[in-house]
């Protein structure tokens, strides 16, 4: 695929690579709460303000190779579970 001038310099900017870019969806600005997050942990990286976590205890059999099937599904419907942020500080 030839890129124009306008597309490839958004690539270069980023230094992002061709074997980055073969896996890249879309480059997407921040919003105002991300920003804010953002600028809270570069502050104070070792600060917990804004983790988040989720803890599970199944009970049962687990049959992984189901689950991993199911949650694979799920990382490949849901874009924002497959978000990278990059900055520079």
């Amino acid at each position: 695929m030839n890129k124009t001038k306008e597309e490839v310099q958004p690539m270069q900017a980023l230094n992002i690579t061709p074997a980055v870019e073969k896996n890249l969806e879309d480059i997407i600005a921040l919003t105002p709460m991300q920003e804010g997050m953002l600028y809270h942990y570069l502050k104070d990286t070792n600060s917990e303000l804004y983790v988040e976590q989720l803890a599970l205890d199944i009970s049962g059999t687990l049959h992984k190779q189901t689950l991993e099937t199911a949650w694979n599904f799920v990382v490949e419907t849901n874009e924002m579970l497959r978000t990278l942020f990059r900055w520079k500080k």
